[in-house]
């Protein structure tokens, strides 16, 4: 439920923008994954949410990004809804395989 508020957040930010040049599958991949780092990060220790910041910084440092990177992808993902489009989907992909590989070691 928290990544459907934090998607619907990111969408309602960024939606209707005006559409630029295209943004490079490295910068997105990347995006996605320090993105996704944050979250899990985030889920992980749900009482200490203030702490959002740092684990932001963390999830940079994990995938060797700078904050300059990060948010000079997200404005550019804000300003083109076509890549909201994508980065949703991939996103919404790279969690359910985390989801798909977590239930596979449960079961074993």
């Amino acid at each position: 439920m928290r990544y459907f508020i934090i998607l619907t957040m990111l969408l309602t930010l960024f939606s209707c923008r005006k559409k630029d040049e295209k943004l490079p599958s490295q910068q997105l991949d990347k995006f996605v994954e320090t993105f996704k780092s944050y979250i899990i990060i985030a889920a992980s220790d749900t009482a200490k949410f203030e702490n959002r910041s740092a684990y932001l910084d963390s999830a940079l440092a994990k995938n060797k990004y700078t904050r300059q990177e990060f948010d000079s992808v997200m404005k550019y993902i804000g300003k083109n809804p076509n890549e909201i489009e994508k980065f949703v989907n991939q996103f919404g992909d790279s969690l359910k395989a985390i989801t798909k590989r977590a239930s596979g070691k449960n079961s074993k």
